[in-house]
């Protein structure tokens, strides 16, 4: 009986071998697929032995909204997460508890300016620089209460803190300014566009293939040990490509130009501080790179100093001198991130009290 007759379309030697490579070729990648995956469960069990835990992501991690000035500002009144450490934010859109604007009769209010760093990256709000400095300042203050100001923002470059100083300044009437200053402020000052927040949602924008990946999957995704160990290396490899030139002392020609614009941010930071009468305290963060080897002709802090000193500005270097505590990477930063952990940030917070408790002066 041909197929004809039997109304099923005539099978060639040619359609027969297509099928069986396809079918071969199914097989082959199920097999690749299952090799992958089994090596990869077996690479997160034997990194296991090895390396800590990445950092546990909790939903939702901080929300923000457009701002025509700063390019983006907190959520005022959300409750979120840094990493797995809770986030409230207050009606002003920093993290803490709420402020009144009326400050009380003879209270000492500091308000902290900074980035991620300040903010606290992936660190509890009791463990951060700014709630420590109260803590300590609380304890060794001798007029009336004291309340210090986490307006620490993530992403924040230079000009976007001194003019969220001169917004809030006029209503909060701080006692004391400070400002932390970190090494990627020296690129980020250059951009031009800072309207980084996409949608609704608040969420920052992602590029590449993250742009149609959820972030409930993202942060899931960077529980794995072998994909956050993977990702790192050219993360650091990157950084330190941008990093190391400023740490060896030859800052690139195309960096010069956020120097200057740092420079005139300090300049109004100090106009306004003259203007209000508050002091003004400048420093920079410690950087996890100079705390896995030495540096000795770095750009970043000495330069920072070097500006600040030039300005009038008080300004102090806590990284010396908690290098010669013994500080190290393992114990002062969080691991697979490089923010700095709640140590770190007491012993920034002890360096600012000394600062403030000391009398009025334009260098340390």
């Amino acid at each position: 009986m041909d197929s004809s007759s039997t109304g099923q379309p005539e099978q060639t030697p040619a359609s027969g071998t297509l099928r069986t490579h396809l079918k071969n070729g199914a097989k082959n990648l199920l097999a690749m697929l299952f090799g992958v995956s089994l090596a990869f469960v077996i690479a997160e069990i034997v990194l296991s032995f090895f390396v800590p835990p990445p950092p546990k992501f909790r939903y939702p991690q901080p929300r923000h909204l457009s701002d025509p000035e700063l390019g983006w500002v907190m959520r005022p009144g959300q409750q979120a997460f840094t990493i797995d450490q809770p986030v409230s934010v207050n009606r002003l859109g920093f993290r803490g508890a709420e402020i009144t604007d009326d400050k009380p009769d003879g209270a000492l209010r500091v308000l902290c300016i900074g980035d991620s760093q300040t903010f606290g990256n992936g660190v509890a709000q009791e463990k951060v620089y700014s709630s420590q400095l109260e803590e300590i300042l609380s304890q060794e203050w001798d007029g009336g209460a004291v309340e210090v100001i986490n307006a620490g923002v993530q992403a924040y470059d230079t000009i976007q803190e001194i003019r969220m100083l001169e917004r809030h300044a006029p209503t909060l009437r701080p006692d004391v300014v400070t400002v932390g200053f970190y090494i990627n402020d020296i690129g980020e000052t250059r951009r031009k566009n800072r309207a980084q927040v996409v949608g609704a949602g608040g969420e920052m924008k992602r590029h590449g293939f993250k742009r149609f990946t959820p972030y409930r999957l993202i942060y899931l995704v960077k529980r794995s040990r072998v994909v956050i160990l993977i990702r790192n290396k050219f993360d650091r490899a990157k950084a330190s490509d941008d990093y190391s030139e400023i740490l060896n002392g030859s800052t690139p020609q195309e960096l010069e130009e956020s120097w200057v614009l740092i420079e005139e941010q300090l300049t109004a930071a100090r106009e306004l501080a003259e203007e209000r009468g508050f002091r003004l305290i400048v420093f920079p963060i410690p950087m996890s790179m100079e705390f896995q080897r030495d540096y000795p002709n770095e750009d970043y802090r000495s330069r920072y100093m070097a500006l600040a000193d030039r300005l009038g500005i008080e300004h102090f270097d806590p990284t010396p001198a908690i290098k010669s505590d013994g500080a190290t990477f393992e114990n002062n930063f969080i691991a697979w991130d490089g923010h700095i952990n709640a140590t770190m940030h007491r012993l920034i917070a002890e360096h600012l009290a000394r600062a403030i408790l000391v009398p009025k002066t334009a260098s340390r």
